[in-house]
């Protein structure tokens, strides 16, 4: 493996989890997608970036450098950047502007740069100053709860925040689903029907776009 990585998952409303990760060397990953908004701090040798990241519409491909100290806080859906659209960061990011070394301008406030150990608190903060918002209704979908809730309203508010449509935002979450599943070991016949596809073979489809493996691959990676 060319990156060391740990990740912790947070009893929070707001964080889904923070992940850290260390390049040993150049090298490729694929990276599935996971419905979430992704705050992400890049270190290199006199450098450092601080990017959110929207959702996608594919699994792609992720070329790393050798020596880059990353840390990333996946957000829970339905917590987003305040002043920041969907439909702006959909297959893209957005980097903040730094003041400084240790300080980035998110909104009109100035906040310290987190590292791993502190990220949660940065997240606090940005809670506090209002610079990070939850939007009830996505987070009631993500949950399955859709009661009181017009179609209407509930397209009009999964695009605004996220840039997606809900039936895509819902294939996602089956995908996500599927691929817990199966590194369950759950049979992968089984894994489909418990996750809402046709068959096995559409299942397949939908973690090679969404996940950029095959059922095959997942459980392959998480025998390792």
């Amino acid at each position: 493996m060319s990156f060391t990585y740990e990740e912790k998952r947070i009893n929070s409303l707001y964080i889904d989890k923070i992940w850290h990760t260390y390049t040993t060397s150049d090298g490729i990953y694929t990276a599935g997608l996971d419905g979430n908004w992704d705050i992400i701090i890049s270190k290199t040798a006199g450098s450092i970036n601080v990017t959110i990241n929207g959702i996608g519409k594919r699994a792609f491909q992720v070329i790393y450098k050798e020596g880059v100290e990353s840390v990333g806080i996946a957000l829970k859906p339905g917590v987003f950047v305040r002043d920041i659209k969907g439909k702006d960061i959909v297959n893209k990011q957005q980097s903040f502007l730094k003041h400084g070394t240790n300080y980035v301008k998110i909104g009109e406030n100035l906040f310290k740069i987190p590292d791993f150990a502190s990220a949660e608190a940065f997240v606090d903060e940005l809670l506090q100053k209002g610079v990070l918002l939850t939007n009830t209704i996505i987070s009631s979908f993500n949950e399955g709860n859709t009661k009181g809730i017009s179609d209407r309203s509930l397209r009009r508010h999964v695009a605004q925040r996220t840039g997606l449509s809900p039936y895509f935002f819902h294939q996602i979450q089956r995908a996500q689903h599927a691929t817990q599943l199966l590194q369950k070991g759950v049979p992968i016949i089984q894994a489909a029907f418990d996750a809402g596809y046709t068959d096995q073979a559409h299942m397949t489809k939908a973690l090679k776009l969404f996940i950029g493996r095959t059922p095959g691959q997942i459980i392959s990676a998480n025998k390792k």
